[in-house]
C-alpha cells in the first residue's frame, strides 16, 4: 500500500505535467493557442496566446503563442514579431537619420571647435530640464551615436549610425556594448 507523502508527491508531478502541456489563454487553458477561441476569435485568445488578424478578411484570424519574454521561440512567432520590429523600426529611423543628416550634419554652418572648456557643473537630473533631448536620445540613439561619432571625428556620421543601430537593436547588443566602449 502506497504512503500518503507517495500519493500527494505522485499527483503534485501529475498536475505539473498536465500544466506544463497546457496554455494559458486568458481566461481558461487548453492544450494549445489554436484551441483558445473556440469560437469567439480574438475575445477568447489572451493570456499565453495572441490573436493574428487577417489583414484581408475581418472575419478571419488565428490564436498563436504569444512572443516569448524569455528568448525561446515559442510557435515561430518571437523571430516574426522581432523581424517586423527590427526592420519597421530600422526604416523609420532611416527615415529621421535621412532629414536629421541633411538639416543638422551638413545643413548649419560649420561651428568653430571649443577646446578646454570647464566649469560645467551638471547634476545627474539635469537631462530632465530638456524633455525633447531626454525623447531625441531615448528613441534615436543610433542618429545621436552617429553625430557624436562625426562630431569627435571618430568616424562618420552614416557608419556610426548604421553600426550602432544594428548593434544596439539586435541581439548582438553585448557586442555593442563593447563597439561602444571601444570607440569611447
Amino acid at each position: 500500500r502506497p504512503s500518503m507523502f507517495a500519493l500527494v508527491v505522485s499527483s503534485v508531478l501529475a498536475l505539473q505535467a498536465a500544466a506544463e502541456a497546457m496554455v494559458d489563454c486568458g481566461g481558461h487553458f487548453e492544450t494549445g493557442c489554436d484551441r483558445c477561441p473556440q469560437g469567439n476569435k480574438w475575445a477568447w485568445c489572451n493570456g499565453d496566446c495572441t490573436w493574428m488578424q487577417d489583414p484581408v478578411n475581418a472575419d478571419l484570424g488565428m490564436c498563436i503563442s504569444q512572443v516569448s519574454l524569455g528568448g525561446g521561440l515559442r510557435g515561430g512567432a518571437n523571430f516574426y514579431y522581432w523581424s517586423l520590429q527590427f526592420l519597421g523600426g530600422g526604416f523609420l529611423m532611416l527615415i529621421f537619420a535621412c532629414i536629421y543628416y541633411s538639416k543638422i550634419i551638413v545643413g548649419p554652418p560649420s561651428m568653430n571647435r571649443i577646446t578646454g572648456v570647464s566649469g560645467w557643473r551638471l547634476g545627474i537630473f539635469d537631462c530632465l530640464k530638456k524633455p525633447h533631448t531626454c525623447l531625441h536620445v531615448t528613441f534615436c540613439l543610433p542618429v545621436v551615436v552617429g553625430k557624436n561619432y562625426y562630431a569627435a571625428e571618430v568616424m562618420g556620421f552614416w557608419p556610426g549610425c548604421l553600426i550602432s543601430c544594428a548593434l544596439i537593436y539586435s541581439p548582438l547588443y553585448p557586442i555593442g556594448v563593447l563597439f561602444r566602449i571601444f570607440m569611447s
